[in-house]
């Protein structure tokens, strides 16, 4: 906050009240995702063995966020539970992005008020916002980064910011917390040039671009560097592990079309500034960059088939963004109502259409997600949970049942491998380096387009094959297919535990049963 300009009580209070329905909302999803694991995992092996790795001897970056992994190992190093840990920072980081929101645009207004909070407003609404500030991912962290990464730009490009243009250093940031936030710089580079040209300047770069893309590359760079010395690639193993699949355009469409269903009540309102003469030519500035962004992530999450996780995990960051650009629509609209013969019966009903719109889209939405099924590829929040919470027992019991020294191979590579602390395979190759490179991508579920053959699987000469867990009420009845058997392996189900009474089926050794 700066020029002496201050929010008065009335911006606080009713901020602190969004924050606090935001915080209910989060709260009331409150759930884990099995893939949370794998990150806690690789925090579990740097305190405790002081290696990055999913299992202690195989450099492998199976991981997606460096940054959120590394919050992870420092809460572990204090004693803390990363599924505990994760959710509280999830959600606090949530709360700040609303905080950010809804200074900047008060900031952008040039005076604050109490209405500067209906973007956040629309944020704590927000079934995708709320969820997804729990789940145990880095998703809330790489949305706050991305999105002071735009508001500061912004600031920077309307003259609000004295200091250096410290956006390019934000975008660097954003984009150790997922490669995405290469995307968003990407998104402003494009926005700025075209602004110049736009203004019939010449482009040319200036000592702040400079410093802006020095600022990206000093954090993109050294970690770069860094993941080849210590990995050996360029690239996580997470990117060649999924890349390669053909025929995932139509999951992506879907997982697009979704989305706008999901947030029809907030297109409406982001299509009303694409009217002529809606906006000023500074509003005009600050659209084009956050549809710049939206569209950029689109088109990327289309090519790579979206997501097999509901509520929009991959879309959340741009969330801020559209909730401002949805603002700015619900201002123009507001603005020609005022012109109409009744201004204030029109503005009475936007409001109630609004509201009543919004009320229907959160319910619809919160409903579907409760349902604990999986349809067209994607997994349910629910069932999501429901998923890891069974696989922390199956981890649990292995790490009570089983010697230390025993190996497992794993389809769902995240609670099972981090409760058990059992070397484990990762038959998709998130974690498996030779998987990744080597298997030829396949299937229509995105992130599931490989898995390891059977005969590198009995390379490994592992002593349990978990593969997907086969949980059910009753005994797992055994797979027909005779492969395992006849490679020395039986099929076995074991009760898990009187509080769980849930069966769990898996293959194991006989060599390893006869010890």
């Amino acid at each position: 906050m700066s020029g002496g300009l201050r929010p008065g009580w009335s911006w606080w209070l009713v901020l602190s009240g969004i924050i606090a329905l935001f915080v209910a909302h989060a709260l009331y999803r409150n759930f884990i995702c099995d893939d949370a694991f794998i990150a806690f995992r690789y925090a579990w092996n740097w305190v405790e063995h002081g290696e990055i790795a999913f299992n202690i001897g195989e450099r492998v970056e199976g991981y997606t966020s460096f940054l959120w992994m590394a919050s992870m190992a420092a809460g572990l190093a204090i004693g803390l539970d990363p599924a505990v840990v994760s959710r509280i920072l999830g959600v606090t980081l949530g709360a700040l992005g609303l905080f950010i929101i809804t200074e900047f645009i008060g900031r952008f207004r040039g005076r604050y008020s109490a209405w500067d909070g209906i973007a956040a407003l629309l944020l704590a609404f927000s079934p995708a916002y709320a969820t997804w500030s729990t789940g145990g991912l880095e998703t809330q962290l790489f949305t706050l980064l991305v999105t002071l990464a735009w508001t500061r730009y912004l600031n920077e490009a309307a003259g609000n910011e004295s200091r250096l243009p410290m956006s390019g250093f934000l975008f660097g940031l954003a984009t150790l917390a997922r490669p995405e936030g290469a995307l968003f710089a990407a998104a402003a580079g494009i926005h700025c040039i075209s602004t110049v040209w736009r203004d019939g300047r010449r482009f040319r770069p200036t000592r702040g671009g400079w410093i802006w893309v020095g600022g990206f590359l000093s954090m993109v760079i050294p970690h770069i560097c860094w993941r080849w010395l210590y990995y050996g690639w360029l690239l996580p193993n997470t990117y060649y592990a999924k890349v390669g699949a053909e025929g995932l355009w139509g999951n992506g469409f879907h997982y697009l079309t979704v989305f706008a269903v999901d947030h029809a009540v907030w297109l409406v309102l982001i299509v009303a500034t694409l009217i002529p003469s809606a906006l000023s030519s500074h509003e005009n500035r600050v659209r084009n960059l956050l549809l710049l962004q939206a569209l950029i992530l689109a088109a990327y999450i289309v090519r790579v088939g979206g997501d097999f996780m509901a509520l929009h995990r991959f879309l959340v960051p741009i969330l801020p963004g559209l909730s401002v650009v949805a603002v700015l629509g619900l201002r123009s609209i507001s603005q020609r109502l005022r012109r109409t013969a009744l201004p204030v019966v029109g503005t009475g009903l936007l409001s109630l259409a609004i509201l009543v719109g919004l009320g229907w889209q959160v319910a619809r939405v919160e409903q579907s997600a409760d349902r604990p099924t999986s349809a067209r590829g994607i997994d349910s929040i629910r069932h999501l949970d429901n998923m890891a919470r069974n696989w922390s027992d199956v981890g649990r019991w292995l790490a009570n049942a089983k010697p230390p020294e025993t190996s497992i191979a794993v389809n769902a590579a995240g609670a099972i491998p981090y409760h058990s602390r059992l070397r484990a395979l990762d038959v998709r190759g998130l974690t498996d380096e030779w998987i990744a490179h080597h298997v030829e991508a396949n299937g229509h579920r995105p992130g599931h387009t490989k898995k390891a053959p059977n005969d590198y699987v009995l390379e490994k000469d592992l002593d349990i094959l978990i593969f997907h867990p086969q949980i059910d009420m009753q005994s797992p009845p055994e797979p027909v297919d005779p492969t395992w058997r006849n490679q020395g392996y039986r099929w076995k189900t074991v009760r898990i535990s009187e509080e769980q009474p849930f069966w769990f089926g898996f293959w194991e050794r006989e060599t390893r049963q006869q010890r």
